[in-house]
């Protein structure tokens, strides 16, 4: 009977030296694979942690870029004998359930002035302020608004 060597002989019935019995791991080898395990556990736990919190800070940005852009867009849209100088005073749209997006800790202020140098031309700087992480955090929008209008 010929045999075939393409299936270890040990199938065939015959036994052979090379292919020993693998009765289990030993204690180290199980120590490494656990360790490796979790180290892998340890890390992906640590990525999604940093994704969590670039994510809060990216959308506490964009709602903050939201209600200042909205802010600007009202007082474009307010008559410019309306608009008297204040100095961090309240918003025109008092956008109080945006502000609230911002974990409960956002302010918004609005400050016009006379634009230096220009008669008939005001400048306009809205500031929206939150607490993040234990940090104030804030970002301003300024505009110009002329009396006369954008093409005049």
């Amino acid at each position: 009977m010929m045999l075939n060597s393409n299936y270890p002989s040990s199938i065939l019935g015959v036994k052979n030296p090379k292919f020993k019995k693998n009765k289990g791991g030993t204690l180290i080898e199980l120590l490494i694979s656990v360790a490796v395990i979790s180290i892998a556990i340890v890390s992906i736990y640590a990525a999604l942690v940093y994704g969590l919190t670039v994510d809060i800070k990216a959308r506490n940005l964009a709602i903050a870029k939201q209600i200042a852009s909205e802010e600007i867009e009202n007082v474009r849209n307010t008559a410019y004998t309306s608009l008297t100088n204040q100095t961090n005073g309240p918003m025109i749209s008092n956008p109080i359930s945006e502000l609230a997006q911002l974990r409960h800790s956002g302010s918004g202020t609005l400050t016009i002035i006379d634009y230096p140098s220009y008669t008939d031309v005001k400048q306009v700087t809205v500031t929206v302020s939150w607490i993040e992480s234990n940090q104030n955090k804030s970002m301003n929008i300024s505009t110009l608004v002329s009396k006369y209008g954008i093409n005049q």
